[in-house]
């Protein structure tokens, strides 16, 4: 760990610069990855409630795996 009370002027800048450097790019990667997620089919199937009537055995079991070609954009 680092002792900020240390650092120079021009360090604690850099030091500073380089943090924000470091959020922002576990930000991007966590919307990265939540992004693959829905991708890959992680995310909430919605069914109208007639969909859910006539598919209830098939989603709610884990045996059969329910695929819908057509995917919302994500953003």
């Amino acid at each position: 760990m680092i002792d900020i009370m240390q650092l120079t002027p021009a360090e604690l800048e850099r030091f500073i610069h380089m943090q924000a450097i470091v959020d922002r790019q576990a930000s991007a990667a966590a919307q990265v990855r939540a992004l693959r997620a829905y991708y890959a089919g992680d995310h909430p199937t919605m069914l109208t409630q007639r969909q859910q009537e006539f598919l209830g055995p098939l989603v709610e079991g884990k045996q059969f795996t329910f695929a819908h070609n057509l995917v919302r954009s994500v953003r």
